[in-house]
């Protein structure tokens, strides 16, 4: 079976300062249902993602101590800028993947804060 790289979206959380500077978010990284992918030819195919697939333990683990990049890398190929990291716990609620993130760098902060940046954009491979 080919895999396919997919994109989520959703938006940040309020943010909390940290003494030492960073910024930490907490923020919905994925969620249960139906989601539109544009294929390359144009046309626009939806996909299903249930509650089993989403809330897997396996699935889970991959997004725990991973770095936050600035900027989306291109259909899963070379990264951007690493300004922080995804915390160490990954929670599902039944519909919602959760976590917190860590952003360490000054301007991708500012970005967030003037509302340059306002979504979390996870990246995945399917099959």
């Amino acid at each position: 079976m080919a895999r396919e790289y997919r994109v989520d979206r959703s938006e940040l959380r309020p943010p909390k300062k940290r003494a030492d500077g960073s910024v930490r978010y907490d923020a919905v990284l994925s969620r249960v249902g139906v989601f539109p992918y544009r294929q390359p030819d144009g046309a626009v195919r939806k996909e299903y993602r249930s509650a089993e697939e989403v809330g897997r333990a396996d699935s889970l683990a991959t997004l725990e101590l991973v770095p936050t990049v600035d900027g989306h890398p291109a259909q899963g190929g070379g990264a951007k800028k690493v300004v922080g990291a995804v915390g160490d716990r990954v929670d599902f609620d039944g519909a919602h993947v959760k976590a917190s993130i860590v952003i360490y760098d000054a301007t991708a902060n500012d970005r967030i804060a003037r509302a340059d940046v306002r979504e979390l954009s996870p990246g995945y491979t399917v099959e």
